[in-house]
């Protein structure tokens, strides 16, 4: 179209300053604009008419950054409008999945908005299940598989096991070493060295055991030997207290005994203690040290008196940590 009367230029496709040149003039178009020819030449913002430089789109006047706006230019994060589309850095993943802008958040940093890098000054690691941090430690890091802090580091947060020493692993807590008198013995790391076997699980007098026939004979006048009679077991991972009463039955002169064993497992030591009533005990009221324990307690039968006694027994943790439990027996009769 040929124009008459001169005027500005403007981005119409006319000479509109008839100088035989069509949209002419550094910003003729805005700064930015798209005609149908190719390229007269570089997109660098010093050609004399922007605009002639073709079907690439042209943003700003000095430091220009070309596009053909069909994604050949893909977005990097780098505070330029790569694919001239009138947006810095944005698209998911634009900038590698982790970038950091000078502005604050523009909304949560969750992976799922348009533009994760516009997100602001917040990190963003990953396209999914994105998590966030301002950078400063006021995210604070725990021990899971997600850098908080994004610092780089997925395993430096504090771990805490139950009754354990413990470190975090791979974004896991692992047991280091379990505390004194516990033991893990379900082989599961996240709930700690669950078993005890320091300690006592009752108080005494403790758990009653009943009272039982406990003469060594029977059976007046032939008072024959009712020999050695198992009564019954308990078990335990923690020291306990027990008590249980021995019964003269007969007329015989014959001693009144029980008998208590106590089964130690490899790894832990628990002492055994008898008090009461009872006349002796054999080889003591009490046994200490490594390994198994074995005591008699009994009184002589006086002919007309009644020798019954009562037995306190207390299974004692000393040191060590198991996942077996031990078992106390408790015997009657001449043993």
């Amino acid at each position: 179209m040929q124009n008459t009367q001169p005027g500005a230029e403007t981005c119409n496709g006319v000479d509109d300053d008839c100088n035989g040149a069509v949209d002419n003039g550094a910003n003729a178009c805005g700064g930015a604009c798209v005609l149908g020819s190719a390229p007269g030449g570089g997109c660098d913002g010093n050609d004399a008419d922007l605009c002639n430089e073709g079907t690439w789109q042209c943003s700003g006047l000095n430091a220009v950054v070309c596009s053909d706006a069909t994604a050949n230019n893909q977005e990097t994060c780098n505070g330029v409008d790569d694919d001239c589309d009138g947006s810095v850095d944005e698209g998911t993943n634009a900038c590698g999945g982790v970038c950091v802008l000078a502005h604050a958040p523009g909304g949560a940093c969750d992976g799922a908005d348009t533009d994760v890098c516009n997100e602001g000054s917040w990190q963003c690691s990953g396209t999914n299940n994105t998590v966030c941090s301002d950078g400063t430690g006021n995210n604070v890091e725990i021990c899971d598989a997600i850098d908080q802090d994004c610092d780089g580091n997925i395993s430096e947060g504090p771990c805490t096991l139950t009754n354990a020493s413990s470190t975090c692993t791979n974004g896991a807590c692992t047991i280091t070493t379990c505390n004194a008198g516990f033991a893990n013995c379900d082989s599961n790391q996240g709930n700690g060295c669950e078993v005890q076997s320091g300690g006592a699980s009752n108080v005494a007098p403790g758990e009653n055991l009943g009272s039982w026939n406990a003469d060594s004979s029977s059976g007046f006048p032939f008072c024959s030997g009712d020999g050695c009679d198992a009564l019954l077991t308990r078990t335990g991972t923690r020291g306990k207290f027990f008590n249980i009463g021995a019964i003269e039955d007969s007329d015989c002169s014959a001693y009144i005994s029980l008998r208590f064993d106590l089964d130690v497992p490899a790894g832990v030591d628990y002492d055994l203690y008898i008090t009461g009533t009872a006349c002796f005990a054999d080889p003591a009221f009490s046994q200490t040290g490594a390994g198994d324990k074995s005591i008699v307690v009994w009184c002589s039968d006086v002919s007309g008196d009644d020798d019954s006694f009562t037995a306190n027994v207390e299974v004692r943790y000393a040191s060590g940590s198991s996942c077996t439990p031990w078992t106390l027996s408790v015997y009657r009769h001449e043993c």
